[in-house]
């Protein structure tokens, strides 16, 4: 029963991406834990209400609602990965555990689900990017060459990348770091949101949509964009906190060095892209060196200042995550 349930499920919402607008099937999801027969029917009505209106809507409205393929894998993708950190973070909250069994014995898997499901998206952008740097025109010979290892060079050094490491790292840690999820959940927001407002936005005010206040929380989180990822940035260096301390405990020294370069590397990241969105201000390089800068004057400071030799540590550690190395990567 529980199979067929979600076989249902996944037909449903195939049929809602490729022939309407691919946003109602999120209400299904929250309904998983129906009888089979009881969705059927709920599902039935609303498909019904839903193509009536549908039916009404102008060739150009049904353009704009139409996802295409491309659209479709970030938006699963990035519901997914939104809807399990939800999950996750739910499971070690007690009220909610404890009226929610289910959430607490399954954080684990709801913590990689969120990983793997971010990881796809940003797999899947790597491989349409190495697509097209194969299927581009240009002249044969040294030229084409140097320009394939630049882009190559510009592949590996983009958040997509780093990010897939810093997924696989962590998804596969010997027990679940939730504010790992915040660097992913907070693009994945962003990237989810832009999709529903691409879609669902409307210039008169006419939409449900707009009527309900969402285009207004759209520009507001486009407006906070910078704060949101300064914040990743500096959630990406407080997990190095807790990766020493699990190095220590445990004396496995492995991940912590492959977090530390990793880390390193951020800094050097020009992109201002993640998924499919552009940042409204700079890039991740220029928020990590802003975030260490922060942590120095802020937190480390106030403490090591009448200690030279601490100050001189601090310092020395700040820099090391933000001064340019001699080599690319």
């Amino acid at each position: 029963m529980r199979l067929s349930f979600f076989i249902y499920i996944y037909i449903y919402t195939y049929v809602c991406i490729y022939h309407y607008d691919g946003f109602i099937f999120l209400f299904f999801f929250f309904c998983t834990f129906l009888p089979l027969k009881k969705f059927s029917r709920l599902s039935l009505s609303l498909s019904t209400i839903y193509i009536n209106n549908y039916t009404h809507h102008t060739q150009t409205d049904k353009q704009r609602i139409m996802m295409d393929f491309r659209t479709s894998v970030f938006f699963l993708c990035t519901t997914v990965t939104i809807l399990s950190t939800l999950c996750a973070i739910a499971g070690f909250i007690p009220v909610v555990s404890l009226t929610f069994p289910f959430l607490r014995f399954h954080i684990q898997r709801s913590y990689r689900i969120a990983f793997f499901s971010a990881c796809l998206a940003f797999i899947y952008r790597i491989g349409y990017t190495l697509k097209k740097l194969t299927q581009g025109g240009g002249g044969g010979g040294v030229t084409s060459q140097e320009q394939m290892r630049k882009e190559l060079n510009a592949v590996m050094s983009s958040n997509g990348f780093q990010l897939t490491m810093f997924s696989m790292m962590l998804a596969f840690y010997s027990r679940p770091i939730i504010i790992a999820l915040f660097p992913i959940c907070v693009p994945a927001l962003y990237q989810w949101f832009t999709i529903v407002h691409k879609i669902f936005h409307s210039e008169d005010g006419k939409s449900l949509y707009t009527k309900v206040g969402m285009s207004r929380i759209f520009s507001f989180l486009q407006k906070k964009m910078h704060v949101a990822m300064s914040l990743s940035a500096l959630m990406e260096i407080v997990i190095l906190v807790v990766v020493v301390l699990e190095a220590v405990k445990r004396r496995s020294l492995g991940k912590m060095f492959a977090y530390v370069m990793w880390l390193r590397s951020r800094y050097q990241c020009e992109d201002n892209t993640v998924f499919r969105i552009k940042y409204t201000y700079y890039n991740t390089g220029y928020y990590h060196k802003e975030a260490w800068k922060s942590l120095n004057q802020n937190l480390f400071a106030p403490l090591t200042s009448k200690v030279p030799v601490l100050q001189r540590l601090s310092d020395t550690i700040a820099t090391a995550f933000t001064q340019p190395r001699r080599r690319g990567l």
